[in-house]
């Protein structure tokens, strides 16, 4: 034995340890007592591993330090040994390791506790759903998930506190061109601004009501006057420009159709990407749309927006309808909105190749509705839907009449076209459905319709909803009559159009709205 042992030896002599059992411990036997604490004892035994498969009664320097370190330092908490060899009875056959830790035991999942006020176990719900229950918008309006639009500003911001040029848009234009690109600009809340002219933005800028509220007494208005005859906001080209919690009001109640007015937002261009309309109110356009997203853009989302009334209905002398959304953006969003008593096309889809449509809530209440949803436009991407997906919206009437829900192909406008054939969209999940708050129960003429000029299509799961009235009078169409009012109707075979839920019928579409 080397001198080195013999000196430990007599150390531990000294402290009452075997030399036996220290020379153990220097040839990577397991460890004795813990310098600084008892350890970490493993709950499965109740005595330290013996190699040879016995179990020891605990030594007392196991339980006790080996010296009194209390009256020079703090105590602390004693942590887990990093290895702390098993018990045989716990896992198996005894072995002894010379380097390696032992193996990892099974990890064992928490018991979880029964959810609050549930008394029926989960197996007994886990029964298949009805079609009904899964479709239609998942997300009530305005509560849309937009986890990357943050509560406070990045970069340069101000708040518009004392306006240059009064409560107007060219304050509101003042500032925004002192700010610049990369910035936000917060109008106060409950402010009231006349817009007399166009507010233009610029590249990655923001205008948005200071502390972002949803509530419409606390957002900054921007109310258009009479001589505002262009766009409200203009951002056409500018990408990633963001317009959050503000009521814009076209106020054609007030001034009547403008024949040389506008959109209310304008949005898109080509290589425009990343723009953002959230927590709007934006209603009364003086023309065609309350918001337009144009081709060659892309990632524009729309969402959680309160969109109209837009327009007079078909039925009234002159009415110049108007659109809530028109989007022909790629691979956009346009989610958790509620288009009310819009009267050309609620929401107009305008090919938007990629692009998600879902959650959005149609209503229509007191005027005449030509589409719900419309994907009836060939121009400008030449027919190309393909991976729009139109899915899990809702289409309601609450007294008024629809007189499509959602319609498929150029020939829900007019007379069908073979050099004009729309393919690839999908349609799925979406519920067209009635209801009495007090103005009649209302109608549709069509629920689903998909004409002869729809190809690769896929429509399915779709669902109308039991009591919903379709009617109206087709005599018009004479001699060649349309398609009596249906909830699912399809012009031509239907393996010609793609693939399509067997509630479809056929019938002659043409001219619909």
């Amino acid at each position: 034995m080397s001198d080195f042992f013999r000196l430990a030896d007599k150390f531990k002599d000294k402290l009452g340890i075997s030399a036996s059992q220290g020379h153990n411990q220097n040839q990577g036997g397991p460890p004795g007592g813990v310098p600084y604490g008892q350890g970490y004892q493993y709950q499965g035994s109740s005595a330290p591993f013996n190699p040879q498969g016995q179990q020891q009664q605990p030594s007392s320097y196991d339980m006790q330090q080996p010296w009194d370190y209390s009256s020079h330092a703090p105590s602390f908490p004693s942590a887990p040994s990093p290895y702390q060899p098993h018990n045989s009875d716990a896992y198996g056959a005894p072995q002894s390791w010379s380097s390696a830790p032992p193996p990892i035991p099974p990890r064992i999942a928490p018991t979880v506790p029964d959810r609050p006020g549930v008394s029926v176990p989960r197996e007994a719900q886990s029964g298949p759903v009805s079609n009904q229950s899964q479709a239609g918008a998942i997300y009530a309006p305005g509560t849309y998930p937009t986890p990357e639009l943050f509560c406070f500003p990045f970069g340069k911001h101000d708040v518009l506190h004392s306006p240059e040029y009064g409560f107007t848009a060219k304050s509101i234009q003042q500032k925004l061109d002192e700010l610049g690109s990369n910035s936000t600009l917060y109008l106060p809340r409950g402010s009231r601004w006349e817009v007399e002219s166009m507010i233009s933005m610029h590249p990655f800028q923001e205008l948005a009501t200071e502390g972002y509220p949803t509530a419409e007494q606390d957002m900054a208005w921007l109310e258009a006057i009479e001589e505002c005859h262009g766009h409200l906001i203009h951002a056409f080209g500018k990408s990633g420009t963001r317009i959050r919690n503000i009521l814009l009001e076209g106020n054609r109640e007030r001034f009547g159709h403008d024949p040389d007015g506008k959109c209310m937002i304008i949005l898109g261009d080509v290589n425009t990407c990343n723009q953002v309309v959230d927590r709007c109110i934006i209603r009364n356009p003086r023309h065609w749309s309350c918001l337009q997203a144009f081709e060659g853009s892309s990632n524009i989302r729309i969402t959680n927006n309160f969109i109209g009334p837009a327009g007079y209905g078909a039925d009234v002398v002159d009415g110049k309808w108007a659109d809530g959304i028109s989007f022909s953006a790629r691979d956009g969003l346009v989610a958790g909105n509620q288009i009310l008593d819009a009267t050309d096309g609620a929401i107009v889809v305008f090919g938007a190749p990629g692009s998600l449509i879902t959650s959005n809530t149609v209503i229509n209440r007191h005027r005449l509705c030509l589409g719900g949803l419309n994907m009836v436009d060939y121009n400008p991407y030449k027919g190309n839907y393909k991976f729009t997906r139109v899915i899990n919206n809702t289409v309601r009437t609450e007294g008024a009449y629809i007189k499509v829900g959602v319609g498929m192909g150029p020939s829900i406008l007019g007379k069908a076209n073979a050099d004009s054939i729309e393919e690839g969209g999908i349609v799925m999940r979406n519920l067209i459905e009635s209801r009495d708050v007090g103005h009649g129960k209302g109608g549709l003429g069509y629920g689903y319709a998909i004409g002869s000029d729809i190809a690769n299509w896929t429509c399915v799961e779709n669902v109308s909803a039991p009591g919903v009235e379709y009617f109206g009078d087709i005599s018009a169409s004479l001699p060649e009559l349309i398609a009596s009012p249906t909830a699912f109707v399809r012009d031509g075979p239907a393996e010609d159009r793609g693939h399509l839920q067997p509630e479809f019928v056929p019938g002659a579409v043409c001219s619909f709205v």
